[in-house]
């Protein structure tokens, strides 16, 4: 029941939040296997690909989006940790938020968005923060720009064979495609 409760006070917050004042950041990860996982080969012919036995180091994106556009990135080695989220929002959310101050993030119940350290800094930089009741992915449409970006990491050929080459993509990736940020929020306020 208290899901269901806190799934209606987050709706009409969100109601209340004008598609161009909100703007959703979120953590996704890559590594040497996150590749196609079909293919094609000559008839009766098994398709097969290689890849490394060992992953490699995963390599973890965070992204942050408005209605319009991918607004920054950071891809770093390893898993985000509340140190390394300080750190990106120090350098890459607080100046967009001084300039835009009815802005407002929305974040999930990861937990270190949740650590002491963090809602401080928020409240220092004057981030108006709301998060996402547990298990509501609908309500988060950078799900669906990670999901078009893997879609489209997928597909590049020679796949990276390193963590370096996998960063290399992702940084020449990420600026180049263009995705339907205003649908997405469009969808999202359907589930709302």
């Amino acid at each position: 029941m208290q899901n269901v409760d806190l799934r209606q006070s987050f709706c009409r917050t969100i109601n209340s939040i004008p598609d161009n004042n909100s703007v959703f950041l979120d953590e996704t990860d890559f590594n040497l296997h996150t590749s196609k996982q079909y293919g094609y080969s000559i008839k009766n012919t098994k398709y097969f690909v290689t890849v490394p036995a060992n992953r490699g180091k995963n390599v973890s994106l965070m992204a942050v989006i408005t209605v319009n556009s991918i607004l920054s990135f950071k891809i770093v080695d390893g898993a985000y940790n509340g140190d390394l989220f300080c750190d990106f929002i120090t350098n890459n959310l607080r100046l967009y938020f001084q300039m835009n101050p009815h802005s407002v993030l929305v974040l999930d119940n990861c937990v270190f968005h949740c650590q002491r350290d963090v809602i401080n800094l928020l409240g220092q930089s004057n981030i108006s923060v709301y998060f996402l009741p547990p298990y509501s992915t609908q309500w988060k449409p950078i799900e669906k720009y990670f999901s078009c970006l893997k879609a489209n990491y997928t597909s590049i050929r020679p796949f990276p064979k390193t963590s370096n080459e996998v960063k290399a993509t992702l940084n020449s990736l990420i600026p180049t495609i263009g995705f339907d940020f205003c649908g997405w929020f469009c969808n999202m306020r359907r589930w709302v």
